[in-house]
This record gives structure tokens, sequence and C-alpha cells, in this order.
């Protein structure tokens, strides 16, 4: 799946470069390869490109913006496929669009815990249709597992996942209830591993103005080429630093596993009544932790005060304000992306490479 991702993306990059240039050699514009088609020959350094969780197009919250944000909201949503027709619904989905989402639990009107996820649909797309039918069944019991552990209840069915496509097939709906429920992965329509991909390959293109100038702002750069949201965190960050890495001429990948990953939480400052240090609550349950943020790998965490301590997460405070929304932990909350680069102007063999040749926008 992740090299048909790869690929996918790939090809629809060299797709944007023939139709604004026809006839070009695409080996002289494009620095964005995969490794499973593609190995390297040379050594590939890692780039982690930052941003936080909290949606940055909101940039001075209300208390009305961060209540909505902990809430559903609805939206126009694509369900997951392999057909070419992809059945477009309107759902109440999540709105947190940073490629993290979190699901605040509450108790007696104050929080209990609030878990985050920044797990792409596309791994539980692929155990419910593994494009092998040998493999079906298994993988579809794994997928059930999945959504009774992490949803606590042993009563969820494939049937509760499944919506119909445009002609009336089964197919996996990442909008499910249980989802909506239990963040049980990302859902919100523009937090997808092939978006992530998507901006990797086309940020990967050197692009000119019409002054015939290299483009280097990432907002000229968003225009002339519409991969991303310039009002997002993750889109501009991630486009910026790749493109970077393209204008100096080295070729350009994603680390393995391929995902949207977070880093760690921020709690500097943060107080608890009996002034145990807040960073002890929160737990990596997927993926892995690492001292250096850079290095983490955590695509499922929860934020939870256990009972014994007497007080909840709502009884701590965060610069003198007691947390009332998981959008108040999630401004704290460090995401990335992996990447890695190859040195300049040298190709995966190892040989001299010749400049990026730019593309008109």
């Amino acid at each position: 799946m992740i090299e048909t991702t790869f690929q996918m993306n790939i090809t629809e990059a060299k797709g944007i470069i023939h139709a604004a240039t026809p006839g070009i050699d695409e080996a002289k514009q494009i620095r964005f390869f995969s490794p499973a088609s593609r190995p390297s020959k040379v050594s590939l350094s890692p780039k982690s490109i930052p941003w936080h969780a909290f949606p940055q197009r909101i940039a001075s919250p209300s208390p009305k913006d961060f209540e909505e944000l902990d809430k559903p909201q609805l939206q126009m949503s694509f369900a997951l496929s392999d057909l070419p027709k992809n059945l477009v619904i309107r759902q109440m989905l999540r709105s947190q669009d940073e490629y993290c989402e979190w699901q605040v639990f509450k108790e007696g009107g104050k929080i209990k815990r609030v878990v985050f996820t920044c797990e792409p649909p596309e791994y539980c797309q692929f155990l419910y249709d593994p494009l092998d039918a040998s493999l079906t069944d298994f993988a579809r019991a794994q997928l059930i597992k999945i959504y009774q552990r992490r949803c606590d209840s042993t009563a969820i069915k494939l049937s509760d996942l499944e919506t119909h496509d445009a002609d009336g097939k089964l197919i996996y709906n990442p909008g499910n209830d249980w989802n909506n429920k239990f963040c049980v992965h990302l859902q919100q329509p523009n937090n997808t591993l092939g978006a992530e991909v998507n901006i990797a390959a086309r940020a990967a293109i050197v692009h000119k103005n019409s002054a015939n100038a290299v483009i280097t702002d990432i907002g000229e750069l968003i225009r002339c080429d519409p991969f991303g949201e310039i009002s997002r965190g993750s889109d501009p960050s991630i486009g910026d630093q790749v493109n970077q890495l393209a204008r100096e001429n080295r070729f350009i990948t994603l680390q393995n596993p391929v995902g949207l990953y977070m880093t760690s939480l921020d709690t500097k400052g943060w107080k608890t009544p009996d002034d145990t240090d807040a960073q002890e609550f929160f737990h990596v349950i997927n993926g892995r932790a690492d001292r250096d943020s850079s290095k983490s790998l955590i695509v499922r965490a929860e934020y939870l005060v256990p009972a014994s301590k007497g007080y909840t997460v709502s009884d701590i405070e965060i610069g003198g304000v007691p947390i009332a929304f998981g959008g108040h932990l999630a401004r704290h909350l460090g995401m990335r992306l992996g990447a890695l680069a190859g040195p300049k102007d040298t190709d995966l063999d190892g040989k001299s490479l010749a400049p990026v040749v730019p593309v008109g926008c």
C-alpha cells in the first residue's frame, strides 16, 4: 500500500510537470523518489519537519473555538475506496486539521482523559480491503479487534464500520460512529497519508515565476502549485522544507515507516493540585517516544490522571488557567514528518547530478 501511494503521487508530480512544460526531461525536474522501487546507494540524512497539533488557521482561539474543535462538525467526506469513483457524503467529523485529532472524555462535567491520534485512515482501509482475497477475512478480523480494543467494546462488528459507495458496493467508512466517538484514527478529510505524500512529492518540484526567478516563498509556491492549505501549520511547513531540499538539488523521500507522528507534549509551567509533574499523565499508547523529539514515532496517546490522585485533567492549570478543552493540550503537542535527503548535487547512485531545472507556474 505504501509503495502504491508513493507511485501514485510520483506519477501525479510528473503529470504536473508535463502539463506545465510539455516534452521536458522529468529526470531534470523531479527530486522525490520511492526507495521501494528505486533504492539509494548513497547515505540519506534524516530531516524532521515540525509543526503543532492545534489548527494554525485559528490564530487567537476563543472559548467558542475551543468548544467547536472538541466536537464533530458537518463536513464533506470522501469515503475511501479502491474504485476510481469515490462516494462523497456529508458527515459529522472532527475538524482538527493538522494531521492530529483528539477526543475528550468527561465525567461529572470534568475532563477525565483526552485521546490523541495521528494514525491515517489508510491503514484501517488496508485491513478492510488488503487487495488479496485470501487475506480479507483475517485482515478484517484484525480491524475489528483494533476497534474493539481502542473503543473498549466487544459489541463492534464489521457492519458498524462500513458504508456504500456510489455503485452500492460496501466499503470502509472512516466516519463511522465508533471512530467519531473514540478517535480510532484520523478522519478529517484532509488528514490522510495520501495528502502527506502528495505534498512531499509536489513540493519537491522547483518552480520559477514569470520573472524567471526561482520561487522560495512558501505562500507563492502554494499559489503556483496548490498542493496544500496555506492557513495550516503542517502543509506549509512540509512544503517549505521539502522544497528547500529540492532547491539544494538533493533527492528526497519519506522515512520508513511512512506516517505523521506526535513528538512530545510540552508541560512546562503546568500546575497540578499536588505538584505532581504534569508530564507523568501523558501516556503513549501506540508508537514510540524518544528523548530526541525529532525521532519520536507516536501515533496514539492519551492524557489521563489516575483516579487515585483524587483530581482530574480539568483541575490542572496551564498558565494559571484550568484545562477546559482538548485544544488546550493540543496547543502544546508537537507533530512531525520524517524525511530523508541525499547529498547535494549527487544522484542516488553517487554520481554527479546536474542542477535541477525549475518548472514555470
